[in-house]
């Protein structure tokens, strides 16, 4: 599941065409596993390998790469989805950790995650492109709580999450304020493809 983590950190050191590939032959196979492990090494693997700091991969990177540990991504909320500018849920620093509230929606397999990459308001006098970062929380925090979204064919791949004042998280410095939005943008990108690659039908 660590396709994308570097060998330092236990993954399998892949470049992102490589993974797009293996991410086709999974699919063939088992369609719903790929979806797995697009957002898991996509959009939470892959940012904290470029993005944090040195200890952040030292903390995460070797149990995401495991599989002991599983990520999950949250940028969409009820008013707000690509449009960053639209983002409501705030985090605000207090001593040695944030407070955040907020609720996500259409979070893909938040309730198997064991940590959240959330995009909160970390800034609320930025502008509102700005004064956004990148926070990840553990699921098992008080405060959060996930509640399913059945879709029209009765699975349950979606959820709302709700953070109520959750003392927790790790920002990594480089996606702190404004030039978060460009990095969100990026890795939803790499997820798309890595998405794209696990929709290929078998021959």
């Amino acid at each position: 599941v660590g396709m994308c983590v570097s060998l330092e950190f236990g993954g399998s050191g892949l470049d992102f065409v490589s993974s797009v590939i293996a991410m086709e032959a999974i699919s063939k196979a088992w369609a719903s596993l790929s979806v797995i492990m697009s957002v898991h090494n996509s959009l939470v693997c892959a940012p904290i390998l470029r993005f944090g700091s040195a200890a952040q991969k030292e903390k995460y990177l070797a149990l995401l790469a495991s599989g002991e540990k599983l990520g999950c991504y949250a940028l969409t909320e009820p008013g707000a989805g690509s449009d960053l500018a639209s983002l409501k849920t705030t985090a605000r620093r207090d001593g040695d950790v944030y407070v955040v509230n907020g609720q996500k929606t259409l979070t893909t397999l938040a309730q198997h995650a064991d940590w959240i990459f959330c995009l909160v308001r970390t800034d609320p006098g930025a502008k509102a492109q700005a004064g956004i970062s990148f926070l990840l929380i553990d699921m098992k925090s008080p405060g959060v709580t996930v509640r399913p979204i059945i879709t029209i064919d009765g699975s349950h791949e979606v959820n709302d999450v709700f953070l109520e004042e959750v003392r927790e998280g790790d920002v990594a410095p480089s996606t702190a304020g404004s030039t978060c939005v460009d990095v969100a943008l990026r890795w939803l990108s790499r997820g798309a493809a890595t998405a794209a690659g696990s929709g290929v039908p078998s021959p």
